[in-house]
């Protein structure tokens, strides 16, 4: 084997193992901190600073998943929902009548670009923590959020579409990011597990609000990642997309063979191991799909370097 082929492999596997084992270390911090927040730890909820959430909802069409949402035992968030109550007047009516809302006055924001708010309500109970309720002619999802954001009262923004729900414990865990990161501004928490995404409000303000690219726009160095999955029904990655993302690697693995020969074999050979072993650890601290997800990510971040993802919402 040549000379600057064997270094070229020997330093491409280096990257991959400490790579992956940095991955999995921070997947192990990440279950840890799940766990914790799980247990319900005596004031957990309790202290972590006043860093608060507005869950901005599209395409609500069970009320149901109202109340799911509204199930969350974290102090500072509302939840804010966005309904043409010409389409759907059954359900808004409804709404109204099970939260026992009051209409109020919409405030008048020019910080976030959409279609004029009709009504506005909020909830009387405070038992269903801060329900927000606006009525508002149905359009693109990015509209119908620009539209929650304009209303909303705190720091940051999490958007979700229909039929999504959060996992238990999901706005104390984004919480917990935020109060870690107060020594850095971040814009966006973004979770590999689920793709989900959390904005700091003021950051999608300057941007002119939510749009398909917007997460493309806020600058690398004011993004944070997290491994803790946020969303309950997340749709996992599909497992021809992480065949087709995973065969170019492999591909790439046999050149590496055939030109390094046999001892390239044997390095290559000793990363797979590594890694397998991190995918079997990870496996036994989660769910499969979701450390599949994690591990697989190195990889999916080169092909979104080529192909960007929009900000979508269902």
């Amino acid at each position: 084997m040549a000379p600057y082929s064997q270094y070229l492999i020997i330093a491409v596997s280096a990257i991959v193992l400490i790579a992956i084992t940095l991955r999995t270390i921070r997947i192990a911090r990440t279950i840890r901190l799940q766990r914790y927040i799980a247990s319900d730890a005596p004031g957990c909820h309790h202290t972590l600073g006043s860093a608060g959430c507005s869950i901005l909802c599209h395409g609500i069409d069970n009320i149901e998943d109202i109340q799911h949402l509204l199930s969350d035992e974290h102090c500072h968030y509302e939840v804010i929902i966005s309904l043409d109550a010409d389409t759907r007047p059954k359900l808004f009516d409804e709404i109204i009548t099970r939260y026992k809302m009051i209409r109020v006055e919409a405030p008048d924001s020019s910080e976030f670009r959409h279609k004029a708010i009709r009504r506005l309500y909020r909830s009387r109970q405070r038992c269903f923590r801060r329900l927000v309720l606006l009525d508002k002619a149905e359009d693109s999802p990015y509209d119908d959020i620009n539209a929650a954001a304009a209303v909303s009262s705190y720091d940051y923004l999490l958007p979700i579409g229909r039929g999504t729900l959060l996992r238990q414990g999901a706005v104390s865990s984004l919480a917990i990011i935020i109060s870690e990161c107060r020594h850095k501004p971040i814009d966006i928490v973004y979770s590999h597990a689920d793709g989900s995404m959390l904005f700091r409000r003021d950051a999608v303000a300057s941007l002119g609000g939510f749009s398909a690219d917007i997460h493309r726009r806020i600058a690398h160095s004011r993004r944070q990642t997290t491994y803790i999955p946020i969303f309950e029904n997340f749709r996992p990655l599909p497992r021809e997309y992480i065949i087709r993302t995973i065969t170019p690697a492999l591909l790439l693995t046999t050149a590496a063979i055939i030109i390094g020969g046999y001892q390239a074999a044997l390095i290559v050979l000793a990363t797979m191991l590594a890694t397998l072993a991190a995918i079997r650890h990870t496996l036994l601290l989660t769910d499969e799909k979701c450390s599949l997800t994690a591990i697989v990510c190195h990889i999916l971040h080169i092909r979104l370097f080529f192909y960007p993802r929009n900000f979508f919402l269902s």
